[in-house]
């Protein structure tokens, strides 16, 4: 993934939801965040499973609530900007949150940059929100498990927030 420019935070105001830059204005609260009724959480994690070793990433850590996956970071100017002398190595880290409330399963997905990847020198870099390209990236997952439930599910109902 390529995570390049950045918000216009002169713009924003507390409060406010939305950033200008990098085109049209994005949405922070409906570009991460979906709810999915009647669907077991075990399967939204199998769903999540298949989407992310896809996309390439591998299964870094999971809990009763929170997924997280990792791929090495193959863009230039990211490398070059955060890569350290203890570890040269940049990854992507995508987690992504699953709650679940009576039947309703609330999903939020979350991007990160990651340096010094399980040392006690780990740095992240959040970057959910920070570009088109991630806002994008973080909505096509979202997109992909709204697909993926409606075919495996049909009797469900997938909520965008």
């Amino acid at each position: 993934m390529l995570i390049t420019g950045c918000a216009n935070y002169d713009d924003w105001e507390p409060g406010v939801t939305q950033f200008k830059g990098f085109g049209d204005n994005l949405d922070l609260r409906s570009t991460t965040k979906m709810e999915v009724v009647g669907v077991g959480k075990d399967d939204i994690h199998g769903i999540l499973y298949s989407i992310m070793s896809f996309k390439g990433y591998d299964l870094e850590d999971e809990s009763n609530s929170q997924i997280r996956f990792y791929k090495r970071n193959s863009d230039f100017w990211t490398n070059a900007l955060l890569s350290s002398r203890y570890d040269g190595k940049v990854y992507d880290r995508v987690t992504i949150n699953t709650f679940k409330i009576r039947d309703t399963i609330k999903i939020q997905v979350g991007v990160a940059v990651i340096t010094n990847r399980g040392s006690a020198f780990e740095q992240v870099t959040e970057m959910t929100a920070q570009s088109q390209e991630v806002h994008d990236f973080t909505k096509g997952i979202l997109t992909e498990i709204k697909e993926n439930v409606e075919e495996h599910f049909p009797e469900s109902e997938v909520v965008w927030n």
